[in-house]
Formats: C-alpha cells, structure tokens, sequence
C-alpha cells in the first residue's frame, strides 16, 4: 500500500460542519421518524406534508411549491398527493387565478393526524435537539438556517 493511501484525506472546516450538520439530522431525524411512524403509521413524507399545510395560511398550499419544499419530484409528489388523498388526509382544489395550479388543502382528518403527530413530534424535537443549546445559541441557528434555506428556496 502506497504511504499517500495510509494518510487520512484532510477536508476543509467548511466540509466538516457540513458533515455534522448531516449526520445530527441523520441520526436524529430517523429516530423521530421511527416514533411517529410506529405510533400512528404516519410514514415520514406525509408528516412533512401535512406539517407544511398545517402552517400555511388557510391551511393550502400550491402543490408545485409544498413539492419543493418537501424535495421530491413532480411525480413521486402526485403519487403521495394521490396516496393522502385517498387517505383523505388533503383534498385538492383548483388555483382560480392559474388554471395550471393546483392547491393542496388540509382536511379535518389531516389535522387530527397532524396533531397526534405533534404530541409526539415537539417533545422529541426539544429532547434531542433544543434543550442541547442555550436560548441565544438557538436564536443564531434558526437565524442561519432560515437564511441559507431562503437563499436556496425563496418560494419557501
């Protein structure tokens, strides 16, 4: 074996907070994951979806921006949108100002769903992840992460 095969690749800090960043949502994330989807049968997708309806104003979004926003395709969107509908967790309805637009909107079933979800979801959220930084601490990662993800998603 070669010596420069034996020595470790040197990264940049930029590539290592990088790595952080996504290896803290990997192993996090799975987990909260995992609790919902066992407790309520709620596969992570549909609580994304459900989760971004249930903030927006009016509880309806735009499918092509939600779709963005939860990073799928146009059609593997279609096919969860289908899928929840069928559930009857949303419902859809015509974008009267575009007739190519299509709203996605909460449905009563939804909202109970979200909110099961939630009182499992926010506690683990502040056990995992929140009570590990100080309120200021806090401040600063949402301020940063609300400004990278507007520059890389500004329908957002």
């Amino acid at each position: 074996m070669s010596e420069a095969a034996e020595q470790p690749v040197q990264v940049s800090d930029d590539v290592t907070l990088w790595g952080l960043l996504v290896e803290v949502h990997t192993s996090i994330g799975r987990a909260m994951d995992t609790e919902i989807e066992q407790a309520l049968g709620l596969p992570h997708n549909e609580f994304e979806v459900l989760l971004r309806l249930g903030r927006a104003p009016g509880q309806r979004k735009r499918m092509t921006c939600l779709a963005a926003e939860v990073s799928f395709t146009a059609g593997g969107f279609t096919r969860l949108a289908d899928r929840m509908e069928q559930i009857g967790h949303i419902r859809r309805e015509p974008d009267v100002t575009d007739r190519r637009a299509t709203f996605l909107v909460m449905t009563e079933s939804g909202n109970e769903v979200l909110r099961k979800a939630l009182a499992i979801h926010e506690p683990s959220v502040r056990e995992r992840f929140v009570q590990h930084m100080s309120d200021a601490e806090r401040a600063v990662v949402e301020s940063v992460l609300r400004r990278v993800r507007d520059v890389h998603h500004p329908m957002s």
